[in-house]
């Protein structure tokens, strides 16, 4: 196995750990502080990778730096999204959440922009200097998270729900512990309601990059396109749908959404399968734009919701950051076995399909949260 993948799985496997240890810190301390510590640990972390030195200048020390920053990214990204999640929603207005809530979920489709505009930069640059110095630049531009803490740190207030919380009741001793004592179940459907989202994400910007390269024979810089051409139509769609969920409520979005993501995936392929690029663009716009987003706009506030605030910044994050590890990545490995072993794309809708229906039925018996009082 590579030191890249190596790093990669070290980074990914401790995004639940990330979790729960941002997750005791957000729901003790606050939600600011643990903020500011996961964005401040990932913009460090990642802008020192760009500064390693290679092999040849250090040796062994390289391979052992990088896994080392992998697992402290996976930590940071394991307690951010639930962080930037609930200093929102916990500060919005009762009538509004969704749609606030939903701006944190801005950064999948602002990071797809912003890489994959990158990615094509730098990947334009000869081989040599690519090598030398150009890989370095993503990960130095990302000093910039570190200024977002800094902001955020001096300006931003701790979440009225939890300074209410903390004076009147008090925090919880242990919060894991807690949530899984009074909340497991939920625990396990909100893990549910991930795999629509997940799954349908990595065969849409990871597997088919590859498909549409190798087998469709598309040129990659139309599929990087048309990624970012629909990460830019996202920007609008997911506040879109969580200000719908305010007005029909988050499970009646997101049951919605479940329906026309297991259609999509047939409606998808088939439009790939045409080798058009306008017809292709179309097609990534509405995966990235639609399926995407109608389901992913509202979880961010419905987990918010879905859990007391004692114990929330841990149940919020814990099944978003679970879902991630059993989701991300098999699904472009059994996309990819799926294709080898039948010829053709229309089981991996037919998987992507039962995926979703199956965060339907967990979404069901979630529950709808879109009036209630966060306590």
């Amino acid at each position: 196995m590579s030191v890249r993948c190596r790093a990669s799985l070290t980074s990914s496997s401790r995004c639940p750990l990330g979790a729960i240890a941002f997750g005791h810190l957000g729901d003790r301390v606050g939600r600011k502080s643990a903020l500011v510590t996961t964005l401040t640990t990932m913009g460090l972390c990642t802008c020192i990778i760009g500064l390693l030195p290679n092999y040849d200048a250090i040796g062994v020390w390289a391979p052992l730096l990088l896994i080392v920053m992998r697992f402290c990214q996976g930590l940071a990204v394991g307690g951010e999204w639930g962080g930037a999640v609930l200093i929102v929603v916990e500060s919005a207005p009762a009538d509004r959440r969704g749609f606030y809530g939903a701006f944190p979920q801005l950064g999948v489709p602002l990071g797809l922009i912003v890489s994959t505009s990158i990615f094509k930069l730098v990947s334009g640059l000869p081989e040599a200097q690519f090598l030398a110095w150009g890989w370095r630049i993503p990960f130095l531009l990302s000093i910039v998270l570190v200024g977002i803490g800094l902001f955020i740190r001096l300006s931003v207030e701790e979440s009225p729900a939890f300074a209410a919380m903390e004076a009147e009741d008090g925090v919880a001793q242990a919060p894991l512990l807690e949530l899984l004592r009074d909340h497991g179940g939920k625990v396990l459907l909100a893990i549910g309601t991930r795999f629509a989202t997940d799954i349908t994400f990595n065969v849409i910007n990871v597997f088919v990059l590859a498909y549409g390269t190798q087998q469709l024979g598309l040129d990659r810089g139309l599929l990087l396109d048309a990624i970012i051409a629909g990460s830019v139509v996202a920007l609008f769609t997911i506040p879109a749908f969580g200000r719908l969920s305010d007005s029909i409520g988050r499970r009646t979005v997101f049951v919605g959404g479940c329906v026309f993501v297991a259609a999509y995936g047939f409606i998808f392929f088939s439009l790939l399968a045409t080798r058009q690029p306008a017809v292709v663009i179309l097609a990534f716009v509405g995966g990235v734009a639609l399926s995407q987003p109608c389901v992913y706009g509202v979880q961010s506030t419905w987990f918010a919701e879905a859990f007391r605030t004692r114990v929330r910044y841990t149940g919020a994050s814990l099944p978003y950051q679970v879902a991630g590890i059993l989701t991300s990545a098999p699904t472009p490995l059994i996309a990819a076995y799926l294709y080898a072993q039948y010829g053709s794309t229309m089981p991996i809708a037919g998987y992507i399909a039962s995926t979703a229906i199956l965060s339907l039925v967990c979404a069901v018996f979630l529950g709808e949260t879109y009036r209630r009082t966060l306590v």
